[in-house]
């Protein structure tokens, strides 16, 4: 995983390109001890939450790193979360999507 993340990985994200979009999306260890990274991409998000499940709910408003969709969140957790994404979307709409990055990839 890549805490960091280029223009040209971004742009390759946004264009479903990239060749291993799970060393960027979905949940990371971060910098420094009990700390994660979550991204991902939503282009028809308004803005977008982490709904953190467990002894650790919360809900943490996510940055937009690029203007077509791409969203992040540093946060503390004791253990690697359980979480869903509450998109707010331009259109007024309200979704709870599951991260597909959550899982590791099978084939």
């Amino acid at each position: 995983m890549s805490f960091n993340i280029s223009k040209q990985a971004i742009d390759q994200l946004l264009n479903v390109s990239h060749h291993d979009p799970f060393h960027y999306l979905g949940c990371h260890p971060g910098k420094h001890p009990g700390e994660y990274l979550v991204r991902g991409v939503f282009p028809e998000a308004r803005e977008v939450y982490l709904d953190i499940k467990g002894l650790n709910a919360r809900k943490i408003k996510m940055t937009r790193l690029h203007q077509d969709g791409l969203f992040q969140v540093v946060f503390k957790s004791n253990s690697r979360p359980i979480y869903q994404f509450l998109v707010n979307e331009y259109t007024g709409g309200i979704q709870k999507h599951h991260d597909p990055y959550q899982f590791m990839p099978q084939i």
